[in-house]
Formats: structure tokens, C-alpha cells, sequence
């Protein structure tokens, strides 16, 4: 059995808001899992799969995000966590007449959103780094995970093997 919770388990039992015999028979093994606005690139990277999937099913041909898409991403708070992220990328691949979700394709309390960029857990806005820079950590990882193979990088990046050469060329120089 998986069960989810978005409280302090611990805290309701120690206050008898969860029966005790019940967490002790549940909790063979925790993860504690960081909320989505804490994990930086995981929210494009969940964000293009679920649009591929979406694109597919949908039979769309909308390959990913315009980059002020991707920003307006990385800086809201996702308080519905993964599956608000979802809905927004179905409605996005609903609703685009391009190739890619431009910001205005989102749902409206996700493209009205002014708030500030992604903030580290310390929410020291002296601590936030570029998109620019951003993206080429996001590329640089999945580079490794490919082990280096860029056709591979390419194809999960959803972009042309052409463009991720320049990106690469580009963060040489």
C-alpha cells in the first residue's frame, strides 16, 4: 500500500490526529518528497513530459515551451504540486496554436501570476541564478544521464542535435 500526505504524520499522531496502530502498520518505509517549487529544473523536465504526452494523445504537434513559458514556470509556487503542473500542460497543449506553449496558453492563475522568480529554500533572492545559466545546468545534466551522447540529450530535451551543438558551443565561449 502507497499513501500520500501533504502533513507532519508524525505531529498528528504525537497530537492523536492519526491513530498510532495504523501510522506503526503503514509506515514501513517514508519518503519524504521536497515540494515542486523547490526542485528547480525537475518542473521542465516534468513539464515536457507531460506535454509530449499530451501533444501525442491530443494528436498535437507542440513540442515543448517558449522560454517565457519555461520562466513563468520556474517562478510560480505550484501549491497542487505535480498534478497542477499536469493540468497546466494539458490545458497548455489544448489550448497553443503553435509548436510551443507560449504563456498565454496557460491556465489564467498560472500566466497572471507576477510573483518572483524560483527561490532556494532560503529564499535568498541573492542565491537565484540565470535562465540562461539554468539551462545550461539543465543540459549539462541530462548530458550525464545520457552519458554524453548528444543525438540521446537531444531527443529528451526535445530539441534539434543542430541547436544543442550551439547551446553547448555557446557555454564554451
Amino acid at each position: 500500500m502507497i499513501a500520500a500526505t501533504n502533513i507532519d504524520i508524525d505531529q498528528a499522531v504525537a497530537e492523536g490526529q492519526f491513530r498510532e496502530d495504523l501510522y506503526y502498520r503503514l509506515n514501513v518505509i517514508k519518503l519524504d518528497i521536497p515540494p515542486l517549487r523547490t526542485r528547480g529544473a525537475d518542473i521542465l523536465l516534468l513539464a515536457g513530459k507531460f506535454i509530449g504526452d499530451f501533444a501525442a494523445r491530443q494528436g498535437r504537434k507542440v513540442t515543448g515551451l517558449a522560454e517565457s513559458t519555461a520562466k513563468r514556470l520556474l517562478g510560480y509556487q505550484w501549491p497542487g504540486n505535480v498534478r497542477e503542473l499536469r493540468n497546466a500542460m494539458e490545458h497548455g497543449v489544448a489550448m497553443t496554436l503553435f509548436d510551443k506553449i507560449v504563456p498565454e496558453d496557460l491556465p489564467w492563475k498560472i500566466r497572471s501570476h507576477t510573483g518572483s522568480a524560483l527561490f532556494l529554500e532560503t529564499g535568498n533572492p541573492l542565491e537565484l541564478i540565470s535562465f540562461e545559466e539554468m539551462s545550461r545546468r539543465y543540459i549539462a545534466h541530462v548530458l550525464k544521464a545520457a552519458k554524453g551522447n548528444q543525438s540521446v540529450a537531444a531527443q529528451i530535451l526535445q530539441i534539434d542535435r543542430k541547436t544543442l551543438y550551439r547551446k553547448l558551443q555557446k557555454s564554451i565561449d
